[in-house]
């Protein structure tokens, strides 16, 4: 089998889950914590961001060394720009991650805010549609390799 063939099949498979998973998180999980009562709120959010992030950050790294791997062993231009397009837009998941959702969510450890909740929800979508074209573009990725695009 053709090692860049998997390593792309590997990489659109990781890319595809973490999309799942945002869009679950921005329809679903985000929008729910306005319902949780002060009180319970910063144990809530710091349960979430625990156990969250067990799941997260192992597949976001996972994705990340793919991307890398499968644009540096690029041999061809369109497999290159595919490549180039996906870690551009993982740029922007980890820039908007580390910049704007973990500040908000850190705010959100310390007391339940209705406008961070509202934020935290409403900057997501950021990170909810640079997954998705990351989905297109492995997805791309991987019929291009399989077609021998290269």
């Amino acid at each position: 089998m053709n090692y860049y063939f998997l390593l792309a099949l590997v990489h659109m498979d990781i890319t595809c889950f973490l999309a799942g998973l945002i869009w679950v998180i921005q329809r679903v999980h985000y929008p729910l914590m306005s319902y949780v009562a002060d009180d319970p709120f910063p144990e809530f959010e710091e349960k979430h961001c625990k156990r969250i992030g067990q799941i997260v950050l192992p597949a976001m790294l996972l994705e990340l060394s793919t991307s890398l791997l499968a644009l540096w062993y690029a041999d061809s231009t369109p497999v290159f720009v595919t490549n180039l397009i996906g870690v551009l837009l993982l740029a922007i998941i980890w820039c908007s991650t580390f910049a704007i959702q973990v500040p908000i969510h850190n705010r959100l450890g310390r007391m339940r805010n209705l406008a961070d909740i509202e934020k935290l929800t409403s900057t997501n979508w950021i990170r909810t549609s640079a997954w998705s074209l990351r989905a297109l573009t492995s997805t791309l990725l991987v019929w291009q390799v399989g077609a021998g695009l290269k």
